[in-house]
């Protein structure tokens, strides 16, 4: 059920509303002629939509909506009055209202089309607030995520981030890491390049997962951070955002780091062990009196071994391994030490003929150390190890097989990887950078590196720069060697700084040439002091083109200046004229507020006759449904055709007080003629929709009427068309159609007001509309051919706007 209060100071119009509306059996209506009371039973009730009248005697409509929407919040509000003003609309509207209906007319339509208003109405609302309610609750999912969750532009801006994201790099909130963040690969990174690897990998695959780098917190310490995010497109397939979520390790980091030291020293001490094992061997029979002391430093080497992270090995003399450390397990993932002696040792490699040449290289020179091969999982799958290996023999001295090491170098790979992969996007970038790319020794300027296009820029070749036979320095404008010296001195004292400079060179050629040039100092990077790096680029032409246009803009001022001095006598006119336009402007103000006072008490008028027709209609429509008398029935049709001719007239009233109460402007003729509604059996051509007018805003009512004449009067229209002609004096729109078409004696007549079949105001309200901003209208059509109207308009009213936007203006 949908609870209704109505309020209305007419008890027989809030009597058959409620009837109404409560006949359907989805409403219960409580009804009230007080807005106060209504506000007291707001208190007590809770009620799906509120329809108000608006004139009312102790409050009216916007006073009473004021008082709803500051007490009880956005309930529906429907304005249903007979008052048609425009400004009262306007005032409901921009007040809150939330719906606007006249009264007059059908009851039974304007009912039906007030149920059809509330449940629209009703429906939106509740499914507004469930939209709502799901909303916050996913924003409280998002506010109280534990890890960080963020959303940015492929360009490196965050359009949204989450307040556990912004803890993690230092903010306090969102929206400060938001505002003071505008470049996240420059501002956050440690390294810029993860920023373009991370990107790379989302536009190539579409999302990461995992990927580790380090970052800037806002208090200037570094912190590692691990991220899964995924490309959002649009439906071309462009990136649009990423998204995904972060989250701290920077511990996990710490740890790892502590325990790559912790495997070195475990590597050193086996290497210490395997020296000390040596000696053991070659004083076996002098140690065999203490194998209390041997025992003992056998289980230290046992939990050596049982504790290595890298893999000791042994095999026998046929190759089978008979010995290995537990650490082999997580090398190669098998679950048992058992899975894996006594077999061949050449199983686990993955290319068998590399430990052919390693027992080769064995028995050549007894050892070797650091030889990369690959082994093979127990899942078949690949890993990288160094072998370091050598032959062992028993206590006789003969040999017994091979022992060693295989330490895993998966990681360090990947790393030799990316640098060549880095190195090489390096090398391109120098080869297609145009400009110069250079490292110096500060001060002696001596080059480490000088490369790109040296000889176009200087004219001189790389080499004469980095043997020293060719100093930068030497090349330096006197005019501006203090400035460049003073800059790369800077640079030295303040190690962060990026500075860019422009300052002119000597060419080999003996001719000047304007340069850019950006460094700062990688003294810390290579541990060197004084070291700089930066780039060179040949800005000359760009000079050029700036000396010219400064010239040129000297050339500019001197011309502005007699502008001025013409725009100053041009202003002192305008003045003049403005004085005489705010006289103007008074005198139609006044005549304005004059005729505003009128149309106000013409209005109350018809609002009261208004509303006593509607409660007329509406007990008429009560009374026919139960009537079947044949003579009563017809007395009521007499009634309601009498009432509905006195709602025509006042109708009439209320559009006839409208002309010429408002200032005249442009209004495109295309959109009165889409607001008409042509029967569909009609057909129906226009060709003027490029065509604006300057008329009076109740112009529209033009082509409504010509439409009711045609309508009423023509008999067999079956085709209308509008289209414009243009003549010396201006334009001429004409409208025509296919009917009966009208007789000569009638031609005039029929703009008469009271002329004619129906009201006789159609014609005449047309011709008053068009007379006020100087246009005419006359009918030049043959009887029998169908009627011809033809709307002249004179040059300067009219305007015709061509399809792509140049408009030809009369």
């Amino acid at each position: 059920m949908i609870s209704i209060l109505y309020v209305d100071d007419e008890p027989a119009l809030l009597e058959a509303v409620e009837l109404t509306l409560e006949d359907t059996g989805r409403y219960t209506v409580d009804t009230t002629s007080s807005p106060e009371l209504a506000l007291v039973m707001m208190n007590s009730n809770l009620y799906d939509a509120i329809i108000s009248d608006f004139d009312m005697p102790d409050m009216n409509g916007i006073r009473f909506l004021h008082m709803i929407r500051a007490g009880f919040g956005d309930v529906p509000f429907i304005l249903y009055t007979g008052i048609s003003r425009e400004e009262v609309l306007i005032e409901a509207i921009n007040n809150g209202a939330t719906f606007y209906l006249q009264k007059g007319g059908d009851s039974g339509p304007q009912f039906a089309e007030l149920i059809q208003i509330i449940e629209q109405t009703v429906l939106r609302r509740r499914a507004e607030q469930a939209l709502h309610e799901s909303e916050k609750r996913y924003q409280d999912i998002f506010n109280d995520a534990i890890l960080g969750i963020f959303r940015t532009t492929p360009a490196g801006r965050y359009l949204d981030l989450n307040p556990s994201f912004a803890r993690i790099y230092g903010y306090s909130c969102p929206d400060e890491m938001r505002r003071e963040v505008f470049d996240i690969q420059k501002q956050l990174y440690a390294n810029p390049e993860g920023r373009e690897e991370l990107k790379r990998r989302l536009e190539h695959d579409g999302e990461v997962r995992n990927f580790e780098a380090e970052f800037l917190h806002k208090d200037g310490h570094r912190i590692w951070v691990r991220i899964n995010a995924k490309t959002i497109r649009t439906s071309d397939g462009t990136s649009k955002y990423f998204e995904g979520t972060c989250e701290d390790i920077s511990e996990c980091k710490a740890t790892e780091a502590e325990l790559i030291q912790k495997n070195s020293e475990l590597v050193q001490a086996l290497e210490q062990v395997a020296r000390t094992e040596e000696e053991l061997r070659q004083n076996y029979e002098e140690l065999a009196i203490h194998q209390r002391s041997l025992g003992e430093s056998e289980r230290r080497y046992r939990s050596i071994i049982e504790n290595i992270i890298d893999v000791y090995y042994r095999t026998d003399r046929e190759g089978r391994l008979i010995f290995a450390s537990p650490s082999c397990l997580t090398l190669l993932g098998y679950d048992s030490i058992n899975e894996v002696l006594n077999r061949q040792n050449d199983s686990f490699w993955k290319f068998p003929e590399e430990r052919s040449r390693m027992i080769a290289l064995l028995k050549e020179i007894g050892q070797v150390r650091d030889y990369e091969v690959t082994l093979l999982k127990k899942s078949e799958q690949s890993v990288e190890v160094a072998v370091s290996s050598r032959y062992y023999t028993d206590e006789v001295g003969n040999f017994a097989g091979v022992e060693g090491i295989f330490r895993d170098i998966s990681e360090r790979k990947q790393a030799e990887s990316d640098l060549e992969l880095s190195e090489e996007r390096y090398r391109r970038f120098v080869e297609h950078f145009h400009g110069i790319a250079y490292q110096i020794e500060y001060p002696d300027y001596l080059p480490r590196i000088f490369q790109g296009d040296v000889a176009t820029i200087t004219g001189f070749q790389e080499m004469e720069f980095t043997s020293g036979s060719v100093c930068w320095v030497d090349l330096i404008h006197p005019g501006d060697k203090n400035l460049v010296l003073s800059e790369n001195q800077s640079l030295i004292d303040e190690p962060d700084r990026i500075r860019t400079i422009e300052y002119r060179i000597m060419h080999c050629d003996g001719q000047w040439k304007w340069i850019s040039d950006t460094a700062q100092s990688v003294a810390e990077v290579f541990n060197h002091p004084g070291l700089i790096q930066g780039t060179i680029q040949d800005i000359t032409e760009r000079r050029i083109v700036e000396e010219e246009l400064k010239n040129r803009n000297e050339d500019l001022n001197a011309t502005n200046e007699g502008l001025r001095v013409a725009e100053e006598e041009l202003e002192e006119r305008n003045l003049e004229l403005i004085e005489k336009q705010q006289i103007l402007n008074q005198s139609h103000v006044a005549l304005r507020e004059a005729n505003r006072q009128l149309n106000l008490l013409s209005g109350i008028t018809r609002h009261d006759i208004l509303n006593k027709i509607t409660v007329l209609n509406g007990y008429l429509s009560l009374v026919k449904d139960g009537i079947t008398n044949p003579e009563i029935s017809e007395y009521i049709n007499i009634l309601e055709s009498v009432t509905n001719t006195i709602e025509e007239q006042i109708a009439f009233t209320r559009i006839y007080q409208d002309l010429g109460t408002h200032e005249p402007y442009w209004i495109p003729v295309s959109s009165l003629i889409s607001t008409i509604n042509v029967p569909g059996m009609i057909q129906f051509k226009t060709n003027i929709n490029t065509i604006e007018i300057y008329a009076d805003p109740i112009f529209g009512k033009v082509f409504e009427n010509l439409l009711d004449n045609t309508m009423r009067h023509g008999q067999r229209v079956t085709q209308i068309q509008i289209s414009y002609k243009l003549t010396s004096e201006g334009m001429k729109i004409i409208w025509e159609d296919d009917g009966v078409g009208v007789l000569p004696s009638d031609k005039e007549l029929i703009f008469e007001r009271g002329y004619g079949k129906n009201t006789g105001l159609g014609l005449f309200l047309v011709r008053e509309i068009l007379s006020i901003t100087g246009l005419a209208i006359s009918e030049t059509g043959l009887s029998e051919k169908g009627a011809r109207f033809e709307i002249f308009i004179p040059n300067g009213k009219f305007q015709i706007r061509e399809e792509k936007g140049n408009e030809a203006d009369n």
